[in-house]
C-alpha cells in the first residue's frame, strides 16, 4: 500500500497581471511536495487569459505557478487547485519496470494497493484501442426490412447475459 498523491486539476482565481508579451508559453510549476505537473498559459493584450494543465503530476503539498516565460509580465497569479488523480474504488496503471505496467486499486484513505496484475505497455494500448468507446446506434431488421433508430443506443461494455438471454442497457436520447 502507498499513499496516493493529488494532481493539479486547474487553478483558482486568475489575476492576469499586466505588461506581458503576448503568446502561448510553458507554465513553470515550482515548490510544493511532488512532481510531474506541466502546463501552458496564454497572454493576450499583455495579460494572462488562460491556464491549461497538460499533466496533473502527483503532489502532497501544492506547488506554485510562475508566469515568468512571458517577458515583462508583472502581477499575474493563480493558485493551483489539487484534487485526487484517481477516486476511491477506481484503478490505474503505473510503470513498475521498463515497459511493464502494474494495476493498482485506490481504497479508503486514499491509498493504492498493488493488484498484482501486470502487462506490457503495448498490451494495455492494444486493449484500450480494441474497445468501442461511446454509444452505438441500434440497428436490425423486421420481416427482412432493415431498420435503424438513431435515438436508441447501447453502450458496448454494458452487454451481459443471464439465463440464455441478452440484456442491453439503452438510453433514449
Amino acid at each position: 500500500m502507498w499513499a496516493v498523491g493529488f494532481g493539479i486539476v486547474g487553478s483558482g482565481a486568475l489575476v492576469g497581471g499586466a505588461g506581458g508579451t503576448d503568446g502561448t508559453f510553458d507554465l513553470a510549476i515550482t515548490g510544493g511536495v511532488g512532481s510531474g505537473a506541466a502546463g501552458r498559459f496564454i497572454v493576450a493584450g499583455g495579460v494572462v487569459t488562460m491556464i491549461l494543465i497538460t499533466a496533473s503530476g502527483s503532489y502532497t503539498t501544492a506547488p506554485a505557478f510562475s508566469f515568468g516565460a512571458s517577458a515583462g509580465l508583472a502581477g499575474a497569479s493563480a493558485p493551483p487547485v489539487l484534487a485526487r488523480n484517481v477516486e476511491v474504488g477506481e484503478y490505474f496503471w503505473t510503470e513498475i519496470g521498463a515497459g511493464i505496467l502494474g494495476m493498482d486499486n485506490v481504497v479508503a484513505g486514499p491509498v493504492a494497493i498493488d493488484t498484482g496484475v501486470r502487462a506490457s505497455a503495448a498490451e494495455v494500448i492494444a486493449l484500450i484501442g480494441s474497445r468501442t468507446v461511446g454509444p452505438v446506434a441500434i440497428t436490425g431488421s423486421v420481416g427482412g426490412t432493415a431498420i435503424t433508430n438513431t435515438s436508441v443506443y447501447y453502450w458496448p461494455g454494458s452487454l451481459s447475459h443471464g439465463r440464455n438471454r441478452r440484456q442491453v442497457a439503452c438510453c433514449l436520447c
